[in-house]
């Protein structure tokens, strides 16, 4: 068995006290939140995820919550603006006990344990389009998801989703009007059947009506902002923020979501934060695929879904049959650290 990230830390700064201590000092006068310890010379949980915010407003440096061989040379720079005395820092780590570190006592946030290797492409079972799995691989490596499950459990939802086709939502024109009413409820419960067979009738129309006005959309923009991308992304607000995460602009230019490079990009962000948002920056740190497929399947479908509602029990049964479809080989003898 072998913890993964150990094979990145030799070109990692942060297993030296001085090192991290000027990396928190750096980043405490950028404004990034530290935690109660502030600069304390341990690189946690709150110094990672200062970390990780750092990269992200940055938007041109990998997104791991890691100071490697590019954030370190960005985090110089930043030190150079903001006139940062050298004597500053060597009195911040005077003061600063030189305690154990994280990455020789990992917290939860890097304990992933396995024999699996994500260094190499997953290997696809099935007609999926090849490049656009690559991509979404891509957009889990920029964006720090390791954990191998996860990872499985990721591609497993897309696959189910779109099957890796990014496309624009389906129009309602052949669905019933029962069915219209059960998606859409209240949305439509003041039209007749008459005049909803004749609203379905226009895609504009129709999607103006169930979208318009809701979540920063115009009364006229819920066509325009209607669910693209591999996993349906929906309304302004969506597209704004998801824009914002990855620098692009999707609010002039939706159909971008429709590229499958943005679609990955979007749909792996997505992912990340509702998983984030329920365990934290350690996203689970499943230990096996079940456990993994059926968080990912409720973070896409929403928290406020529980186990047991039909529409969740078919999107984690739809997702462990995908995930048969994805594997991580095993790790060769001489790639194994113990």
């Amino acid at each position: 068995m072998i913890k993964l990230k150990h094979l990145l830390y030799e070109r990692l700064y942060i297993s030296n006290h001085d090192e991290v201590v000027e990396i928190q000092t750096i980043l405490d006068k950028l404004g990034y939140n530290l935690g109660p310890a502030g600069i304390d010379g341990i690189y946690g949980h709150y110094t990672k995820n200062a970390v990780r915010d750092y990269q992200r407003d940055n938007g041109v440096i990998k997104v791991d919550g890691l100071v490697g061989p590019e954030t370190w040379p960005e985090l110089q720079k930043e030190q150079e603006k903001l006139n940062i005395s050298q004597d500053e820092i060597e009195q911040n780590k005077e003061t600063t006990p030189n305690q154990t570190n994280v990455h020789t006592e990992p917290d939860n946030d890097e304990s992933e344990v396995t024999s699996l290797n994500i260094s190499v492409p997953v290997r696809i079972i099935g007609s999926y389009p090849k490049q656009s799995v690559r991509l979404v691989e891509k957009s889990m490596d920029d964006y720090g998801i390791t954990n191998p499950y996860t990872r499985i459990a990721i591609l497993s939802v897309i696959a189910k989703e779109s099957g890796f086709i990014p496309k624009s939502e389906t129009p309602y024109g052949n669905t019933s009007n029962s069915r219209i009413r059960k998606i859409f409820g209240k949305r439509v419960k003041d039209l007749s059947d008459d005049e909803l067979t004749q609203l379905k009738s226009d895609d504009k129309a129709f999607f103006d009506k169930v979208y318009g006005g809701r979540y920063h959309n115009a009364p006229d923009e819920g066509y325009k902002y209607r669910g693209r991308g591999f996993n349906q992304v929906t309304f302004k607000s969506a597209y704004e923020k998801y824009g914002r995460y990855i620098g692009k602009d999707l609010v002039s230019n939706p159909d971008m979501l429709n590229n499958p490079k943005i679609a990955a990009m979007v749909a792996v962000m997505f992912l990340k934060r509702r998983l984030d948002a329920k365990f934290g920056s350690s996203l689970g740190d499943f230990t096996n695929q079940k456990d993994a497929n059926t968080a990912v399947a409720n973070a896409n479908a929403g928290w406020g879904k529980e186990r047991g509602q039909a529409s969740l029990e078919r999107a984690i049964t739809s997702t462990n049959i995908a995930s048969t479809k994805f594997s991580y080989p095993e790790l060769e003898q001489d790639d194994q650290i113990t």
